[in-house]
């Protein structure tokens, strides 16, 4: 048995298809930044189309190039509670937080301002 069988190797980079990764890697790096942008900062309807266009388009390419970042699976209940769960703690540390320290002003709205 040799050295080389020992350490083969699957992947694409293992077959000096790296130059191919690198690529991908960059492009889909470019249409997640595009896609955070638009949606993050959607002044109108048009601007959150192209966002989610490219969402899908970036979704599209993951599953394209067969990078594994993403695993579809069905949803269970278990996943839901833990979601619950997880929203229920972080809100309550959240407020205690908020109770303790208090809010910004910057973060107090304007129906919680009681003016005397």
């Amino acid at each position: 048995m040799s050295i080389k069988k020992i350490f083969e190797d699957n992947e694409p980079i293992a077959h000096n298809k790296y130059k191919y990764v690198l690529w991908e890697s960059i492009l889909l790096s470019i249409i997640c930044m595009g896609t955070y942008t638009t949606i993050g900062l959607a002044s109108n309807l048009v601007v959150l189309a192209i966002g989610l266009i490219l969402f899908i388009m970036l979704i599209y390419l993951i599953s394209k190039f067969q990078f594994k970042l993403i695993q579809f699976k069905p949803l269970e209940k278990k996943h839901l509670l833990y979601g619950l769960i997880a929203t229920i703690l972080s809100l309550a540390i959240y407020w205690t937080i908020s109770a303790i320290i208090g809010q910004p002003s910057n973060q107090v709205t304007k129906w919680m301002c009681i003016k005397i």
